[in-house]
């Protein structure tokens, strides 16, 4: 009997046998799913990190159809460029280019040294945003404070050196009221532009080499007492108060002392 008892009856046994290989499956499944998991994981920063990639690599300027893009004040970057001399230095990306104003003077860009300067970039042909650009920074020239009028420069660089000579850039200017004593419009040799233009990425460079003076971006870059490029303003409708304010801080970080030290500095080897 007591035999008997301890056998087990065949249902039973395939109960228990059932019941372990279930336990078993939920075991597999849970791995499983971990494993899943796991992958999924995997994956996603995969793609995180590949996103981040691209966007590093995208260009500092890129466009839309207006030929410009992005929030209104950026930092910004400039792409090393080379002359035929040597690689130029980030901090003198203004030198060591020679243009020609809009009297016809040579204009070195050595003389700006200790300068905040504001650039863009324009051509006389254009019909639409650079007359709109320009006349933004006719209200932003008349209202900076006597104070920094010396100290604040306002460059417009041709992109269209073709056809733009001094007296077409001139003419251009006058006719939209511009005054001359603290703001050059520049243009000079073809080679010397195009290298200029390459320098601060003017164009849209989803056009590759293949551009247009319509092309060009209607940002606006500031640059600091030492040359250095510090931030972009989106265009043609800039915020004029903003823009001038950042203009004053910039140039405040720098006292005289500093300024003049500056200046002073050897010239380096000019493209003209």
């Amino acid at each position: 009997m007591a035999d008997a008892n301890k056998r087990r009856h065949p249902l039973q046994v395939q109960h228990s046998d059932m019941k372990t290989a279930v336990n078993m499956l939920a075991v597999r499944r849970k791995s499983r799913q971990k494993q899943i998991l796991i992958g999924v994981l995997l994956l996603l920063s995969g793609l995180a990190l590949a996103l981040a990639v691209v966007l590093l690599l995208q260009p500092q300027f890129s466009s839309d159809s207006n030929g410009d893009s992005g929030s209104k004040l950026t930092a910004y970057k400039p792409q090393a460029a080379t002359s035929p001399q040597n690689q130029i230095p980030v901090t003198r990306v203004l030198e060591p280019f020679a243009l020609v104003d809009q009297s016809g003077q040579r204009f070195d860009m050595t003389q700006l040294r200790g300068k905040t300067v504001l650039l863009n970039f324009v051509y006389t042909s254009c019909s639409v945003s650079c007359p709109i650009v320009s006349r933004e920074l006719i209200q932003l020239q008349q209202s900076i404070p006597a104070a920094y009028r010396d100290r604040l420069q306002l460059l417009s660089v041709t992109v269209d050196p073709l056809n733009d000579n001094p007296k077409r850039l001139q003419a251009f200017a006058s006719k939209l009221g511009v005054d001359h004593r603290n703001w050059a419009w520049l243009s000079g040799d073809v080679d010397v532009v195009s290298l200029f233009t390459k320098r601060f990425q003017a164009f849209d460079l989803r056009k590759g080499d293949a551009v247009r003076p319509v092309d060009h971006i209607t940002s606006l870059i500031l640059l600091d007492a030492e040359g250095r490029p510090t931030m972009r303003y989106r265009g043609p409708d800039f915020d004029q108060p903003r823009v001038l304010r950042e203009l004053m801080e910039l140039d405040d970080l720098y006292g005289p002392q500093t300024r003049l030290s500056l200046s002073s500095r050897s010239p380096s080897a000019v493209v003209r």
